[in-house]
């Protein structure tokens, strides 16, 4: 993502270049030593426009459905539980190194090159658990072929009205979700971000558009250029103080 965004930051602020990009935005500053952006002064926030929450998994077969006895088997097996993620970096990944901090446990993770393959991996039985942003997982969890242990949404989820929250379940702090935002260039000219949001805003808001998003797996957000800027100010140190308990580094 680094690449992309390092692009976008250095268009042309014409209203022509826009970035569409995940948290690795807001996390990414904190995994790499240099990133060819500065989330705070080169981009103009236009619209968070969904988020999904990550979502623990377990395999049916495995016995486990809850995250207390996710954790009572990884107490009891130690070493020997594997979990597959989209990769070192991504939101889920944190998620369940901060589990594993909290918990003391161990889970080794099994990299995979997105969530669609992480899925995959567990719908095979390639890893027991996993833990994945929410949209790839969740036609299978309904099919009855994946359980979900717990989300870490501040909500629940819309599309899993009866998989518990993090939080709910005595995590304090455990807010993690995966958002899809639109920016542009720094310099862009405030009419023309204003008139971009404006849009976003609107399509985001139409029902249609909504219920094909919640389906997917997606919490429709669109709160405009301030609550954007808000969830970098926020997320950017919260992203550090998570990487740094965890001891991840990118590659």
């Amino acid at each position: 993502g680094n690449i992309g965004i390092g692009s976008v930051a250095r268009a042309d602020p014409d209203g022509y270049t826009l970035l569409v990009t995940s948290s690795a935005f807001v996390l990414n500053p904190s995994l790499y030593a240099n990133v060819p952006y500065d989330p705070f002064t080169d981009f103009a926030p236009i619209s968070e426009m969904v988020a999904s929450p990550n979502v623990f998994l377990a395999r049916p077969d495995l016995g486990v459905s809850s995250i207390k006895e996710l954790v009572a088997l990884a107490r009891k097996e130690p070493d020997k539980l594997n979990y597959g993620s989209p990769g070192v970096g991504t939101t889920p990944q944190l998620a369940a190194e901060l589990l594993k901090v909290r918990e003391k446990i161990n889970m080794v993770q099994v990299q995979h090159a997105g969530a669609g393959p992480a899925v995959q991996a567990i719908l095979s039985g390639t890893v027991p658990v996993a833990c994945v942003a929410l949209p790839p997982a969740q036609p299978h969890i309904l099919a009855g072929k994946l359980k979900a242990l717990a989300v870490t949404s501040e909500k629940r989820a819309s599309g899993l009205p009866d998989v518990p929250t993090m939080t709910e379940l005595g995590y304090k702090d455990f807010v993690l979700d995966t958002m899809q935002a639109l920016l542009a260039p720094a310099k862009t000219p405030p009419e023309i971000v204003e008139r971009l949001a404006k849009l976003s805003v609107e399509i985001l808001a139409r029902p249609a558009v909504q219920e094909k998003l919640k389906a997917g797996g997606f919490e429709v957000i669109g709160k405009g250029p301030d609550g954007l800027k808000a969830r970098i100010a926020r997320e950017v140190p919260m992203m550090k103080e998570i990487v740094a308990q965890a001891g991840i580094k990118a590659k």
